[in-house]
């Protein structure tokens, strides 16, 4: 972004308030009415990155299920310790995969024979 003592087009030193620039004649005004609409306009919004942090979610979420299956005790503190630790700095996916993940194995404490009768 050019200085606001400099023209934008050769460079020189302006005055603050000039309209041109009295060594080229830059249009001053132009430049700094785009230089204020860039800095008014709203940011872009883009499409979520999908890379390694989608990776990762799934997972993490595949270990937490399987805990909160086949070892309700540890996959419920595993899953409650990953709430606290994503809701304090942590991708709100994560916290959310890891509430559903604890309630699995909560439910599968309580009542073992519903979601894996086969195996006891």
């Amino acid at each position: 972004m050019p200085s606001a003592n400099r023209c934008p087009e050769c460079r020189e030193s302006i005055h603050p308030f000039g309209a041109t620039c009295e060594s080229c004649g830059a249009d001053l005004d132009l430049h700094r009415r785009r230089r204020a609409d860039r800095a008014m306009a709203p940011p872009r919004m883009s499409l979520p990155h999908l890379g390694s942090d989608v990776t990762d979610l799934v997972v993490v979420t595949l270990i937490m299920l399987l805990f909160a299956l086949f070892a309700p005790l540890i996959g419920a503190v595993l899953a409650l310790f990953i709430v606290w630790h994503a809701n304090q700095n942590g991708p709100i996916s994560r916290r959310n995969a890891a509430i559903a993940c604890a309630g699995v194995a909560i439910f599968n404490l309580l009542e073992p024979q519903v979601l894996l009768p086969h195996v006891l």
